[in-house]
């Protein structure tokens, strides 16, 4: 039996200030636990004493592992917890995992103190490791790894994706300090409140060339029979009827959803939910909508990116944009808080296709509406097809957040991109038809207002923004 601290890093600041629990970690923790050994959770986003109180709660924990969960835009403190890790605890083994370690491993293995990157999905690859790890053992027969071997990083292949995904024990949210969480704002457009995150499926078969690889590009669902007993475990443990659902394509099997609403609605759970990123809307149709609303559904996101018909081929996303307006306002119209995503600044955008992306967004009857700048992440399809012309995509993210810019991949120039992601903000918000919207869909107008006041400010009136690689 070991102990096994794992470590999620930070990145919340004012303009990014949305914190939603560690899934990935917490699924982790539970595969641990059934192999018989103690995993504990130290959030940085969460704890008070940052990196001195994660130091303190280690040495009292006495860990045999480290496990670090990261994002690209947070690898600089994964860099600063694994040297202070390794300082205090010179002989244990460290692992970095998430996102950045699967689009980055030979970046993370630039790190001394790391001794092993995990590529791609953890579950069955902690199964295989652990064993290696206690023992000693060079840890060559396991997949899904990185590691250095005399001076080079050595990349296995992956792990087979796990398609029962019933087969996995629920998350461990005895780890979590719920009160915390439910003082800070989740992923949706709701104020805080006690909620909990869900996945109910992973990975999406669309071919978008700006998403990630991380559960590959065939979908797997969690039946709902197994996601029900999940709600229900939270509901009677834990008092919790709040759920933000974070697929990156829960709508994708009509049937299936359709089956979740109505097993919702039979067993009267009387629950609430939230989809901040994942429901597609041009296959969407109104008697899903109106299905996910009678369920209970109060907040839901939709990404459109662009307005664009070449765009939308382009980064192979072919959305059905008229499909996707009919299906966004009907949601609104059915009282659900509705908002949707923009990018701007993809490949050879030109101005004029930027200025249809802003009027396709203002004419829509969104809630809100959040416009970010492209930017192609290593290990993406965009990232691939533009390295010819942007050779070194190991930016520095230090001081980036999803609102600002690495790359300019327009026709425009930077300070025009920026002007316009400016105007698009100024234009959607300063509204009265949508402020009058707002105010009427919100139950607590102070809250609203302080929100809606804050979201101005920082999306439109700050000069703040990113440097462009040249």
């Amino acid at each position: 039996m070991s102990n096994i601290l794992l470590v999620r890093t930070d990145m919340v600041s004012a303009v990014n200030p949305c914190t939603t629990h560690p899934l990935g970690i917490l699924y982790i923790a539970s595969v641990l636990r059934e192999m018989g050994h103690v995993p504990k959770l130290y959030d940085l986003r969460m704890e008070p004493g940052g990196m001195a109180g994660l130091l303190a709660s280690a040495s009292s924990f006495r860990p045999d592992v480290v496990g670090i969960s990261s994002l690209t835009v947070e690898s600089e403190q994964m860099r600063e917890v694994a040297v202070r890790i390794r300082a205090r605890f010179p002989d244990v083994p460290i692992l970095v995992g998430g996102p950045h370690a699967t689009s980055y491993p030979e970046k993370v293995l630039e790190i001394p103190e790391v001794d092993i990157a995990i590529v791609g999905e953890g579950e069955k690859t902690i199964r295989e490791l652990i064993p290696f790890l206690a023992s000693g053992q060079a840890p060559e027969p396991v997949k899904g790894i990185a590691y250095r071997h005399e001076g080079k990083v050595v990349i296995h292949e992956r792990q087979p994706y796990i398609e029962d995904l019933d087969s996995l024990p629920f998350p461990a949210w005895d780890l979590l300090n719920l009160d915390a969480y439910s003082a800070r704002r989740g992923m949706s457009t709701l104020d805080p409140r006690p909620y909990m995150t869900l996945f109910t499926s992973r990975s999406c078969p669309y071919q978008c060339i700006y998403c990630h690889h991380v559960f590959g590009k065939g979908f797997r669902a969690r039946s709902p029979e197994n996601v029900i007993q999940e709600m229900e475990q939270l509901i009677r443990q834990y008092g919790i009827r709040d759920f933000e659902l974070v697929d990156d394509i829960f709508n994708l099997d009509k049937k299936r959803t359709a089956r979740i609403c109505d097993l919702i609605q039979e067993k009267e759970l009387g629950v609430r939910l939230a989809f901040p990123n994942g429901l597609r809307a041009d296959i969407l149709t109104r008697e899903l909508i109106r299905g996910l609303k009678e369920a209970g559904t109060v907040s839901a996101s939709f990404a459109v990116e662009t307005a664009s018909p070449r765009l939308q081929k382009l980064i192979r996303k072919n959305l059905d944009l008229e499909k996707a307006r009919e299906m966004i306002n009907y949601s609104v119209e059915l009282g659900i808080i509705t908002n949707a995503f923009f990018m701007l600044g993809f490949p050879t955008e030109t101005r004029e296709e930027i200025l249809s992306t802003i009027r396709f967004a203002t004419r829509l009857d969104l809630h809100t509406a959040q416009f970010f700048i492209v930017t192609p992440f290593r290990g993406t399809d965009m990232a691939k097809m533009f390295e010819e012309k942007y050779r070194d995509l190991n930016v520095d993210y230090t001081d980036y957040d999803y609102n600002k810019g690495a790359y300019n991949l327009s026709e425009v120039d930077k300070e025009e991109l920026f002007r316009l992601q400016r105007f698009a903000n100024f234009t959607f918000y300063i509204h009265p038809r949508r402020i009058l919207r707002i105010l009427r869909s919100y139950p607590d107008k102070r809250a609203l207002i302080r929100r809606f006041v804050t979201m101005a400010r920082v999306k439109i009136l700050s000069g703040k923004r990113g440097s462009f690689v040249e």
